[in-house]
């Protein structure tokens, strides 16, 4: 699964993932607010942590990790987030939680996983060549009734690990879902059927994609 990622770049750095020149200064001042400071080394799902979001309505927004479906009442929020930080890539459609979630993409610099070794966990840092590599989400906004706040939040979709990460993450043998720069635009388009779709949640490439093992205590913060 996936439940820390690391945000290793500069806000400006995303010119590239994105136009950020058709974006208004006064849009990203505001984003900006609304982020932690970047680079961040590592964020984890389960503290629900703000991050920067591409949908195709909006290039560049905010999003919180750990999706709350439109339906979900106040009270529940905090189990139900527990449990929607990955949503399986082959069997999001069917869930509740998830049916009705928008596809999105979340930009990260890596991802961190554990190979099991016996009694020993031992983190690795997934990265690729590129700066930033996006993962395919789903994203949803939560309006709270009583206050008429409303929250826009993710899960990242998991699939099949690739043989890379059959090794590192040799206990669960999952992967998040990688969407090549080429494929970005085709993954948030509302009208990709869907098997265009189930193409690009497939694993991804293996030599994409580079692990280094971390010893705990080093300079990532989270282990």
């Amino acid at each position: 699964m996936c439940y820390r990622a690391s945000l290793n770049f500069a806000l400006h750095e995303l010119d590239g993932v994105i136009d950020l020149d058709s974006i208004g200064a006064d849009v990203i001042a505001d984003i900006l607010l609304s982020l932690p400071t970047l680079p961040v080394p590592m964020i984890n799902a389960f503290a629900h942590p703000s991050a920067p979001f591409i949908t195709l309505e909006e290039p560049l927004t905010v999003a919180s990790w750990g999706l709350i479906p439109a339906w979900a009442k106040p009270e529940a929020l905090a189990d139900l987030r527990s449990k929607t930080a990955n949503a399986r890539s082959e069997t999001a459609h069917e869930k509740p939680s998830f049916r009705k979630a928008h596809r999105g993409l979340l930009p990260v610099s890596g991802f961190y996983e554990w190979r099991h070794e016996g009694a020993k966990k031992i983190p690795h840092l997934v990265s690729s060549p590129d700066k930033i590599m996006t993962l395919g989400c789903l994203w949803e906004d939560w309006t709270n009734r009583a206050t008429g706040e409303t929250m826009r939040t993710f899960s990242v979709l998991t699939t099949e690990a690739n043989e890379l990460m059959s090794y590192v993450h040799n206990s669960k043998l999952r992967m998040p879902v990688i969407i090549d720069a080429a494929d970005r635009n085709r993954w948030l388009d509302t009208n990709a059927t869907r098997e265009e779709i189930v193409e690009l949640m497939q694993p991804f490439r293996n030599d994409y994609l580079k692990a280094t093992a971390l010893e705990k205590g080093n300079n990532e913060k989270g282990f």
